[in-house]
């Protein structure tokens, strides 16, 4: 189910709004999700740990991306050396 899934913040309250069903977020839209700041975000697509694309003078970055990142560096966390 695609829609608004609400984030919460560590006190309880909503921080924000998360649209489930978008597929594809600008830099400060991508930091917004994983909660990090614009300019780490850029240094992980400069590095390539997020991939990226660019569209005229925006640069993008897929859900799906997003949630491989996230993927890898859980695994990464648990000790699974295959995810890097």
């Amino acid at each position: 189910m695609h829609g608004i899934a609400a984030i919460t913040s560590p006190g309880g309250g909503s921080a924000a709004s998360l649209r489930t069903d978008q597929m594809a977020y600008k830099i400060d839209g991508a930091a917004r999700v994983l909660d990090l700041s614009e300019r780490t975000v850029w240094t992980l697509v400069k590095t390539g740990e997020i991939e990226s694309f660019t569209v005229g003078r925006s640069r993008l970055i897929t859900r799906q991306a997003l949630e491989d990142f996230l993927r890898r560096k859980i695994a990464e966390a648990n000790g699974d050396q295959s995810a890097a």
